[in-house]
């Protein structure tokens, strides 16, 4: 049986009918589950199947049932608060009692009662100790909508807490150990295939690979969105001398300069030159983001039905078959203890650090920049401070046992079940032969974009001059995420080409045709080593315009009926006490148990 108790915990304890009796005979009988607990339908019903007619005169009822799970228990003290009678019984009560057997050896410290309405105090009740039971029983009849609720205070051990630790524990490690076995089984089948890469040093970019496809596959899709790749082919584009960019500081506009288009284009280079025009630039600001990501999106799509499966398989299918054994491993686990909120703590607890080991992930990724890393940074701290008032809010409200060696351990597990499909993830995905050929052309594209000294930068023959050299590379540069480092090497380069001033005169005269820095948008001028810090910095300008992504009575679930000032103690058939409800811990309606009942 689940219910939500009055601190917003959801808990599972068992509860069972054993016998339903009419006057000495078995009855016939039926459960149903409601909202925060069970009802028992006793009798056959008539024949139109909704009514039970009892022949007139007097009946005795009576149900016996098997629950567990009851009993609290506080730092100094063991306690069952039991509601006898509940408060829902459409009739009177002419008299109640609770007859409750004390474990062996075992004596009360406190008693306590309670009579009336939800959360009265009234007092119309005896307790009656015994050597090996107590006695309560109501004193005057109970009026429709009263009940009786009573509460026993043992000598703390007298109960064994139950623990559903070590259940939460194994069903949690077998589900870990599932997931383990179907990686490395999927791995077997799909990862094996993986053709392997081997590093290509040198300057040559993959044969038939555009910037934006360089970045696609270095980056196995688009998992940071589109910018990167769509300013490297803008930038390709530039270079090539099929457009113009023109910097306005708030925007960029992409002019055409009407240079036939070469069939060695790609569907996405072609893409952006269907969006630039003839004659209308390609407005990049914020006014015009609808068209930037209608552009965007096309790009983006027709890169994806191009390469797909010709570079890298994700093998989506078996990470399909891992998320579902997770949910399911997950379930188990919820499943296998009675008290969800240990499971709940734990769970919140492994996601979270799951969350941290995520957002590291994310922060040391290529490409990301300071500004995204701060917010990053910010939108932890707001979570982390968020999760620790859950987390202590949950200690405060539900002190014993809540935070045990058992419960971290648990939570490690929890987060090593969602965590080993982020390990696994690389190893499914697997490089075609094509693919593995061309990341490794990438990774030492890469290498040579970062490593470079000025000396290599003049290239056989001196077939090229450098600029040429640094502008041809620039967008691989930018698809690859260290174009930053690539600019410095150049800037090194032609500040030391010719020595002296003629080094530095030759670095100021550099300025390439195919963009033009407005200065009355920018308020400092730039000789030379300026415009290659505005090269270097025009990726991110672009990139800046593109986006990245597409019930119960409410009764205090901890106190008990003796945290009050006094407690409502009885060890006498006529004790009873005056003190003031504020004053009391306890009240009808409180603890386990409770109900009503009817005719139907």
């Amino acid at each position: 049986m689940e219910f939500v108790d009055a601190a917003g915990r959801k808990r599972r304890v068992d509860f069972s009918v054993i016998s339903v009796e009419r006057d000495g005979q078995p009855e016939e009988w039926r459960e149903e589950e409601i909202d925060g607990g069970t009802r028992i339908y006793i009798g056959r019903p008539d024949k139109d199947g909704k009514t039970f007619l009892l022949d007139r005169g007097k009946h005795t009822f009576r149900v016996t049932y098997k629950t567990d799970r009851q009993f609290r228990f506080f730092d100094d003290y063991d306690e069952l608060y039991w509601n006898v009678t509940g408060n829902g019984w459409q009739f009177p009560i002419l008299q109640a009692s609770a007859t409750i057997i004390l474990p062996d050896g075992v004596k009360p410290q406190r008693l306590a009662y309670f009579t009336g309405v939800a959360n009265a105090t009234g007092k119309n009740a005896t307790a009656v100790q015994q050597p090996d039971k107590i006695v309560f029983s109501t004193t005057r009849p109970l009026a429709k909508g009263e009940g009786l609720t009573v509460s026993v205070m043992l000598p703390k051990g007298s109960i064994v807490v139950p623990d559903d630790a070590p259940a939460l524990i194994a069903a949690a490690a077998l589900g870990l150990l599932v997931l383990v076995a179907y990686h490395l089984v999927a791995w077997r089948r799909a990862g094996r295939k993986s053709s392997p890469r081997v590093l290509v040093p040198g300057w040559d970019p993959p044969e038939n690979v555009s910037p934006a496809v360089a970045n696609y596959i270095d980056n196995k899709g688009f998992p940071n969105g589109v910018g990167a790749a769509m300013s490297a082919a803008l930038l390709g584009l530039a270079v090539k001398g099929y457009v113009k960019l023109d910097d306005l500081g708030e925007r960029l506009l992409v002019h055409s300069t009407g240079k036939p288009l070469s069939e060695a284009l790609d569907n996405s280079e072609f893409v952006l030159m269907n969006a630039v025009g003839p004659r209308d630039p390609l407005v990049l600001d914020r006014k015009n983001d609808a068209e930037v990501k209608r552009v965007a999106w096309a790009f983006r799509k027709v890169i994806e039905r191009d390469h797909e499966g010709r570079y890298f398989k994700s093998n989506a299918s078996y990470m399909g078959g891992s998320l579902l054994l997770t949910l399911a491993a997950l379930g188990v686990v919820s499943m296998s203890g009675r008290d969800s909120g240990g499971f709940a703590m734990a769970l919140v607890f492994g996601l979270f650090a799951l969350t941290i080991g995520g957002f590291t992930t994310f922060l040391r990724r290529r490409g990301v920049s300071r500004q995204t890393r701060l917010s990053a940074i910010w939108c932890l701290v707001v979570l982390f401070g968020f999760i620790a008032l859950v987390f202590v809010g949950a200690i405060a409200s539900d002190r014993p046992g809540t935070v045990r060696p058992e419960g971290i351990l648990l939570a490690g597990l929890i987060m090593a079940i969602v965590g080993v499909n982020f390990v696994f993830a690389p190893f499914i995905e697997t490089w075609t032969k094509l693919g593995a050929r061309a990341i490794g052309k990438i990774e030492g594209l890469r290498q040579y974009l970062s490593l470079v000294d000025e000396g290599r930068m003049v290239v056989q023959d001196d077939i090229r001059t450098s600029p040429e050299h640094f502008e041809e590379l620039l967008p691989y540069a930018v698809a690859l995420g260290v174009e930053k480092k690539w600019s410095q090497v150049f800037e090194t380069w032609i500040t030391k080409a010719a020595g002296g001033s003629a080094g530095l005169e030759r670095a100021s005269s550099y300025q390439p045709s195919w963009c033009r820095r407005h200065e009355h948008y920018h308020h400092h001028h730039h000789h030379g080593l300026g415009w290659v810090s505005d090269v270097a910095a025009l990726p991110s300008a672009v990139a800046a315009f593109i986006p990245s992504t597409i019930s119960p009575t409410p009764v205090s679930a901890t106190a008990s009926a003796f945290s009050g000032n006094e407690s409502s103690e009885s060890t006498s058939r006529n004790d009873s006490s005056d003190d003031p409800p504020n004053q009391r811990g306890g009240a009808v309606g409180g603890g386990g148990g409770g109900g009503g009942g009817g005719g139907w």
